[in-house]
């Protein structure tokens, strides 16, 4: 079971560690990793106190073991817009987690006022490129505002906080295929958002079929193949 929650003060170790990793870092210009002290973590951790909802931290867990973190910040005086983060430990990767969590920070932002989240990925950094693009994020040219910070070699994506409705009323059979080749497509790394095919539960494609041919809404099917793992 996958949970995420707001960081706490008992989480400082385990975002501590998570820093010091040279693999989970590497991508944001710290291969080595970023090491911190006991004091400069607290001081982090009261500023993201303090600014609470505008700015806040979770810690992501599978059942008690530790997996990484995700974050926003919400910036008011550019347009409630609200930067994005995720890191994960590598044996963390690969599971969906990355795009439950990411999903679930991005929920919590726009519930706290954020009109549109975005995020600055290496470029080099294909697999999380993949996973915002997954989560509805598109391309587009970098804010003069945020170059001096993201720096030019930054690949800038944004979703704003209105997106097209995926109702089966509101879409053709061919966006459908669309919606579902860009979420679950296992050719194209979709691996990351789904673990349906090793846990014995078939192709996202036979999975979403009903939606595609406008029989059931995404909802009804998702909630139907959940139930199947409940006891």
């Amino acid at each position: 079971m996958i949970t995420i929650r707001e960081t706490t003060i008992n989480d400082l170790s385990n975002v501590k560690e998570l820093w010091a990793d040279g693999d989970v870092m590497k991508f944001v210009g710290f291969p080595d990793g970023l090491h911190k002290t006991d004091e400069e973590m607290n001081h982090w951790f009261r500023w993201i106190s303090s600014a609470r909802p505008m700015v806040n931290h979770y810690s992501i867990f599978e059942e008690d073991l530790y997996c990484g973190e995700t974050f926003y910040e919400i910036d008011c005086q550019h347009g409630n817009s609200a930067a994005m983060d995720i890191k994960l430990f590598s044996f963390a990767r690969g599971k969906g987690i990355a795009t439950k969590a990411l999903s679930y920070a991005m929920e919590e932002a726009f519930r706290n006022g954020a009109e549109k989240v975005w995020v600055d990925p290496n470029p080099d950094n294909g697999k999380a490129i993949a996973l915002y693009e997954r989560l509805g994020f598109e391309r587009k040219p970098m804010p003069e505002y945020l170059t001096d910070d993201a720096g030019l070699t930054s690949v800038y994506m944004e979703r704003n906080r209105k997106m097209k409705s995926l109702l089966i009323k509101d879409t053709t059979k061919e966006e459908r295929e669309e919606i579902v080749r860009k979420a679950l497509d296992c050719g194209g790394g979709g691996c990351e958002n789904c673990s349906s095919c090793w846990l014995g539960g078939g192709t996202p494609w036979d999975i979403y079929q009903n939606y595609i041919d406008g029989k059931k809404e995404i909802k009804e099917i998702n909630e139907e193949y959940n139930a199947r793992y409940v006891h």
